[in-house]
């Protein structure tokens, strides 16, 4: 097997194995088994395709507030964050490594986004 593919797999596997994955997979079935959280989400799909080009109206807006007031999503939100932090400095990594920069120096950029439901396509 190529050196690179299974230093990868082992990197799947020290994943899996941190706590941070845990609690993210905890989460997400915490988010996926909250029947009430799911009916919001299913609402606001609806609602969402039911709309034109115009933009949201003040009941998804109503919906959106909800789901992003619900505690599993919150949790969700937060572990998701986490998770997405070290997948991005593990990805940073490597695309440093191939741009040829020492893979023991490459700084992190960290990405943040607080624009709230206008920019984003959709809850996951």
């Amino acid at each position: 097997m190529d050196s690179v593919i299974k230093a990868a797999k082992g990197i799947g596997e020290l994943i899996q194995k941190d706590q941070r994955y845990k609690k993210f997979r905890q989460a997400y079935g915490n988010v996926k088994n909250d029947e009430d959280l799911q009916d919001l989400l299913k609402q606001l799909k609806t609602k969402r395709s039911d709309l034109s080009q115009n933009g949201e109206d003040k009941e998804s807006q109503i919906i959106c507030e909800k789901i992003f007031a619900n505690d599993n999503m919150k949790q969700y939100q937060k572990m998701e964050e986490e998770m997405s932090d070290l997948v991005n400095k593990v990805t940073s990594i490597i695309i440093g490594s191939v741009e040829g920069k020492d893979p023991n120096t490459v700084s992190f950029e960290k990405r943040d986004c607080e624009s709230g439901c206008a920019g984003c396509s959709g809850c996951h």
